[in-house]
């Protein structure tokens, strides 16, 4: 489904790239969370990653909004999966 361009349901959007990406940052969350609670006196290179992952998971965030919005053709492909 997603490697075959010539299929009626075929999404040109990078929906799925965007939703491991998506995860990906979820787990780092995870971590960042699990760091900033458990550690007394947070070293400096942790907040200035945490600064960095801020801004890298805003970009991901409008990319995110950009992708779904530009997809209004890989409904009908969402609908034909459901129906099997």
């Amino acid at each position: 489904m997603t490697i075959r361009p010539k299929s009626a349901r075929f999404c040109q959007q990078p929906l799925l790239n965007n939703l491991t990406c998506f995860i990906v940052f979820t787990f780092i969350t995870t971590g960042f969370t699990m760091v900033l609670t458990l550690v007394d006196l947070v070293p400096q290179e942790v907040k200035a990653g945490f600064h960095l992952y801020g801004v890298a998971s805003f970009a991901v965030g409008l990319c995110t909004t950009v992708l779904t919005a530009r997809a209004p053709q890989c409904v009908s492909g969402i609908n034909a999966l459901q129906r099997q």
